[in-house]
């Protein structure tokens, strides 16, 4: 599963800049849920394709959390990394 550790890394956090974690872990939960809600398994051991995609998004929304269109699409990218893993629906 993606780490904090590894979106900290994402989002060139110092490593003695500890002050969001707690937000960025509750971004990196809404990932994964954002995920399962898709029908995506996200269970140990995660495909490190998923667990990029988690980490994509999770940094998007910390980056744009103002909720503005101005940010890049972001969408698109998660969207090729997790089609492998959704099932087709009609």
């Amino acid at each position: 599963m993606a780490t904090l550790d590894q979106l900290r890394m994402h989002l060139r956090f110092s490593e003695d800049d500890y002050g969001l974690d707690e937000e960025m872990s509750r971004l990196l939960d809404s990932a994964r849920a954002h995920l399962e809600s898709l029908d995506i398994d996200v269970s140990e051991p995660i495909d490190p394709a998923l667990s990029h995609a988690m980490i994509l998004l999770a940094g998007y929304w910390f980056e744009n959390a103002g909720g503005t269109e101005a940010g890049p699409p972001i969408a698109y990218g998660v969207n090729r990394l997790i089609a492998p893993f959704r099932g087709v629906s009609l």
